[in-house]
Formats: C-alpha cells, sequence, structure tokens
C-alpha cells in the first residue's frame, strides 16, 4: 500500500518512528558483526522505537561520508543502469505492507519496464511490474569485504537481499533488480525473485518485535556501537547514590561482571603470547627480510619491513 508521505519529512520520521522500515530488517537475521553502519541492532532499534531515544538516522547520514556521498550517488546509478540495460526506471514511494502493517519501506527507484532485457525481467519473477529497485553505490573495501563471495564472485550481502525482500513484501511485486556501483565505475545488477519464507520470516519477526515493545520486554543489549550509543543516550544522567538491588537485576549482573573480567584477563594474556611469538620470530630470522616456514600441517610466509614491522601469512597447502 503506497503512503503518501515525502521521505525524509518530519511527517515521514513520525512514520518512520511507528514502523519498522526494510532497512531495519537485517538487524534480526544477521550477526551483529554483518550490519552495516546505518543499521542499528535490535536493542539500539527496540530503544528508538518504545520512545526511550530519539532515531539519529539523519545525524548518521550527515556525519558518515560513506553514508552520505552514497546516498547523494545513488540516482546516478540508478539513470545510468537504466541508460546501460535500456530499463524505464523512476523514483519509488513510501510503502507499508498489507499483511504486517507496521513493516513499511522507502523505495528507492522501481523499474516500469526493462524493455529488451528479457533476462533480468525473468530474474524479477516476470510480471507486469513496476518493480522495486535497490541501489547501492558500494567502497572498494566493502566489496572485498561484503560483496564478494568465496569464490571471488560480486553478489549482494544477506543484509541488503533482505532488505529487498522487505520492499517486495511491502510492494506486493514478483521480484526486482539490485544494484551497485563499485568504486565509482564498475556497475553490477542482479534479479531477485519474491521469497514467499523469507517474507514469512519477515513479517513474523516484525509482529514480535512490536509485541515486545507492547509488554515492554527489550531484547538483551550486544556489543554494537549502536547498542552503546542508545544506553548511552537513553541515560544520559547518573544517579550519585547505590542501585536498590533485586534478584532479577543480580541474574542479569552477575554473570556479565565475570565474563567481562575474564575477558579482560583473556585480552592482556593473548596480548602477551602474541609479543612472545613475535619476538621468537624476530629473533629465528634475524637480519634477514623475509622466510618461509612449512611442515605437513601448515605454512607461513613471513615479512619484515625496514622499519621492523613484522607480516606474517598462513599460506595454503604444503610448500614443495
Amino acid at each position: 500500500m503506497i503512503v503518501n508521505i515525502s521521505p525524509k519529512t518530519a511527517e515521514w520520521h513520525i512514520f518512520r518512528n511507528q514502523h519498522l522500515g526494510a532497512s531495519e530488517i537485517p538487524a534480526f537475521f544477521a550477526g551483529a558483526e554483518d550490519l552495516p553502519i546505518y543499521t542499528k541492532s535490535a536493542y539500539a532499534l527496540w530503544m528508538v522505537k518504545a520512545g526511550y531515544i530519539n532515531d539519529d538516522f539523519d545525524e548518521i547520514e550527515r556525519q558518515d561520508q560513506r553514508v552520505y556521498w552514497g546516498i547523494v550517488d545513488e540516482p546516478t546509478t540508478a539513470t545510468g543502469i537504466a541508460k546501460l540495460r535500456g530499463w524505464t526506471i523512476g523514483p519509488g514511494p513510501v510503502v507499508e505492507d498489507d499483511v504486517c502493517p507496521r513493516l513499511s519501506a522507502s523505495i528507492d527507484f522501481l523499474v516500469h519496464d526493462f524493455g529488451a532485457d528479457e533476462a533480468m525481467w525473468k530474474a524479477c519473477g516476470g510480471g507486469s511490474g513496476p518493480w522495486p529497485a535497490e541501489v547501492k553505490s558500494v567502497g572498494d573495501d566493502i566489496k572485498r569485504e561484503r560483496w564478494t563471495d568465496p569464490d571471488g564472485r560480486q553478489r549482494p550481502p544477506p543484509y541488503t537481499t533482505l532488505q529487498h525482500q522487505a520492499q517486495l513484501a511491502c510492494t506486493g511485486a514478483p521480484g526486482g533488480p539490485i544494484v551497485a556501483r563499485f568504486g565509482g565505475n564498475d556497475c553490477h545488477a542482479w534479479g531477485y525473485k519474491r521469497l514467499e519464507k523469507t517474507i514469512g520470516r519477515i513479517r513474523h519477526e516484525v509482529t514480535a518485535f512490536w509485541e515486545s515493545i507492547a509488554w515492554g520486554v527489550r531484547p538483551e543489549p550486544d556489543w554494537t556501537p549502536s547498542c552503546y550509543a542508545a544506553i548511552k543516550a537513553a541515560f544520559p544522567n547518573r544517579i550519585r547514590e547505590e542501585m536498590p538491588m533485586t534478584p532479577e537485576i543480580a541474574a542479569h549482573l552477575i554473570p556479565a561482571c565475570h565474563t567481562l573480567l575474564l575477558e579482560r584477563a583473556n585480552e592482556k594474556n593473548a596480548k602477551r603470547r602474541a609479543d612472545e611469538a613475535r619476538a621468537v620470530i624476530l629473533d629465528a630470522v634475524q637480519e634477514y627480510d623475509f622466510a618461509t616456514a612449512g611442515d605437513d600441517t601448515s605454512s607461513y610466509r613471513i615479512k619484515i619491513s625496514a622499519n621492523g614491522a613484522l607480516k606474517v601469512e598462513e599460506l595454503i597447502g604444503r610448500i614443495p
């Protein structure tokens, strides 16, 4: 269902706080380490949607240059791929899922016609359209880390395909393309069909999320920067007295304190062991710039720069 509001307006921000957007859906599926910088964790999202803190979406967009210029560059990428492939493309609307009303999406672009690009039309589920297009501008480092599979082929990471499936849920479209321009001049497009099982899981997670807010049950905190920022924003003023303790709070604090102190000790010991290993390597290599050592189980390439910096790489397979 199309919602008659414009993105980035005051009305849109109110609407956004009352819905889970497509770009926020990966927080309920991906590991925290796999989320892009602009995606909040489930804990941070809960604190925003429950009204404990304000959404800092615009602040992230202004302060992070990668996010800012990526958004600025998206229309150029959309126009370029449409011209190159013969598509008819235009801006997309804000939409709300008819089945799960508190799921929404701000669609980047809509492809109204694939022209002679029959392969992409089929990959996107066919039909008469329009098809939502998710457009990304991706730096070379993120391309290597997130958009390249183990075989060296480029393909969208799970957080992008989940976002796209949420868009398909909200629009009812049979599919749509994901477009990415890497490093400014290397553009790729992939067609994705609507996956009903995935959409069903998305709707389930969205429903459970809003039920947790109604019951006041927030998710467990995680280690992401967005979680720490949410806690800091929610409790900006410290109370200068001891907290009244209850068995329920103690049940959270005791194992967390134990884990914190244990991991700090492990980190200190790990650093010492790494420093000892580094000294052994430097002593063994002596005045040489590089060395290769291996046996039946493992092989390593050792390089020492002019300033003494040590680099160790594990080699695949035995040394001939």
